[in-house]
């Protein structure tokens, strides 16, 4: 049976309630918790009720926090022992993001080609 330790934030009266879905992504990749580990624990709390949902949380949650989906699955807040998968991380989002800007670009030219009725 595999062990998951979990990072769970803890502050005076805070009730299970108030816990978010970065409150149970661990620290450390070596502590990752898998996709289908943390829907179970989402639903068990009420933070959300499927697999989608809890997707669009991790992605609003990324706005604040830095989370990584370890290869093989599993979500990890990364810490200074991260280092190498946050470097990896960051040239890939780097690329993805220069890409999409390109596509951007050709998207934007041609939207003026037809605009002006060249096309």
């Amino acid at each position: 049976m595999n062990r998951f330790h979990v990072y769970v934030k803890q502050s005076e009266g805070e009730s299970i309630n108030n816990l978010t879905i970065v409150d149970l992504i661990p620290e450390g990749r070596e502590n990752a918790i898998s996709r289908e580990m943390l829907l179970a624990k989402c639903i068990e709390l009420d933070i959300c009720y499927n697999d989608r949902a809890m997707r669009q949380l991790i992605e609003r949650e990324k706005k604040e926090f830095v989370i990584l989906a370890r290869e093989g699955g599993g979500y990890y807040r990364p810490t200074h022992d991260d280092m190498l998968d946050l470097n990896r991380y960051i040239r890939q989002e780097t690329h993805r993001a220069i890409s999409v800007f390109r596509n951007i670009k050709r998207a934007k030219a041609l939207y003026e080609d037809f605009r002006r009725g060249i096309m």
